[in-house]
């Protein structure tokens, strides 16, 4: 149960990303994809104070996602 009846808002703002972090989060996912082979998904999570932080990976082919047309 969160612990703030706000929690739907602050997630909201959470989740959106500027166009600096969508390429800084971007050349970490290539520098994921140079170090395994496959295709991989990534998440990461923005701390408050410490950066960005991978926090969970997946083999593509495990792992959900929006329907999007591949390249």
């Amino acid at each position: 149960r969160p612990s703030r009846k706000d929690w739907k808002r602050i997630l909201r703002k959470m989740n959106i990303e500027g166009s600096n972090e969508v390429q800084e989060l971007g050349r970490y996912a290539m520098i994921v994809s140079r170090a395994v082979p496959g295709e991989w998904s990534v998440d990461f999570c923005k701390s408050k104070n410490r950066g960005w932080f991978m926090i969970d990976m997946a083999l593509a082919k495990n792992s959900w996602h929006p329907e999007c047309k591949r390249r």
